[in-house]
């Protein structure tokens, strides 16, 4: 009788089991809109509209137009503020396990196609921590530390870097990549598709973006030899000085327009280059050496008595010069304009003589 009631037991057990525990209630996410409204999401609903995540960790929905915010928890913004500005350590340290659903998930969409650098090593997300792992095919490179090669930059495709404080950066970097984006924490800076570096004796151009075409040059003190060989399809130039520096009084000044294409052995200054337009610094003798294929040259910004009367002698395809000095030395025959400001237009004159 006992063994009967006892089979009785487990069938009934089998076909209606007992309650499961629930655990934790089920989460819901307060979303507040852009037109004042505010709304409960599901995970799902969430998810659904997800779009964006801010840099303080709020998470952005977007739905019939509308962009709505999800506030973040103090992990997910920890989470987010490390992968921002932390460092390496930092990174290692993360957990998603500490993170509410839809941070998971906006965590992971985040960190997808994205490699963070440290001491050469890459690693990458797996939705729960970072681990090393060889780099493949991504959007963003952040280097935290250390280098990264070009070789590296040019396998991976990658279009974005972030520059960490930590990390080993100049214009090999770059060189025939196909980064289009660069984001930068101090002492690096990235502005005007240029990368910089402030230092204690001032800010330095380390490297142009290799997709400029015209390079406009931010505020600095310095221009490191080769700065702009990574831009190897540029048109135009607009520079506070040509060369290395502003001022020619220093043993280590350099003031060729060429030291900034400069590899160290040999000028490759681009055949695209065609119009430079200078603000400031001092024009010696040759400025422009290896630079024939220039057609035009704004010195507007520059002291007369701070040009060389041969400066410019060796732009022989030049077509217009805008000078504060009037006797400058040039290859071929050139008609004077007076302008407004006090320059001298130069123009070349075309020789028709056979046609």
């Amino acid at each position: 009788m006992c063994g009967i009631s006892a089979a009785c037991a487990i069938v009934l057990l089998l076909l209606f089991p007992l309650p499961r525990k629930t655990g934790a209630k089920r989460e819901a996410y307060a979303c507040v809109w852009e037109d004042g409204t505010s709304t409960e999401e599901t995970y799902l609903s969430a998810y659904s509209a997800l779009s964006g995540v801010e840099d303080g960790g709020e998470m952005l929905l977007s739905r019939e137009g509308k962009t709505g915010v999800i506030s973040p928890s103090d992990a997910f913004s920890h989470f987010i503020g490390t992968l921002s500005y932390g460092e390496f350590p930092d990174l290692l340290d993360l957990r998603s396990s500490e993170l509410r659903r839809i941070e998971r998930a906006a965590a992971y969409r985040l960190c997808s196609g994205r490699v963070w650098m440290s001491g050469g090593q890459s690693y990458v997300y797996d939705g729960e921590r970072f681990l090393p792992e060889t780099i493949g095919e991504v959007k963003e490179v952040d280097l935290m530390d250390g280098k990264i090669s070009a070789r590296s930059l040019i396998s991976s495709g990658a279009t974005s870097l972030r520059i960490f404080p930590n990390a080993e950066f100049d214009e090999k970097t770059l060189e025939g990549t196909a980064v289009r984006t660069v984001a930068a924490l101090p002492p690096y800076s990235a502005e005007n598709e240029g990368v910089y570096l402030d230092t204690p004796s001032g800010r330095r151009l380390l490297c142009g973006l290799p997709h400029v075409l015209d390079f406009e040059m931010a505020e600095c003190r310095f221009a490191d030899e080769g700065a702009l060989l990574p831009c190897t399809n540029v048109r135009s130039l607009t520079l506070l000085f040509v060369g290395n520096g502003p001022n020619n009084a220093g043993s280590y000044f350099r003031g060729e327009l060429a030291h900034l294409f400069s590899t160290g052995k040999e000028y490759l200054v681009p055949a695209s280059l065609e119009r430079v337009r200078v603000t400031g610094g001092v024009l010696v003798s040759h400025a422009f050496y290896r630079c024939r294929m220039l057609k035009e040259i704004d010195a507007c910004g520059v002291d007369a008595e701070k040009i060389k009367e041969d400066a410019f002698l060796d732009v022989t395809d030049l077509k217009l010069l805008h000078s504060p000095r009037t006797d400058v030395r040039l290859q071929g025959d050139f008609r004077t304009t007076l302008l407004p400001c006090g320059c001298t237009l130069f123009e070349r004159i075309e020789n028709t003589e056979g046609v």
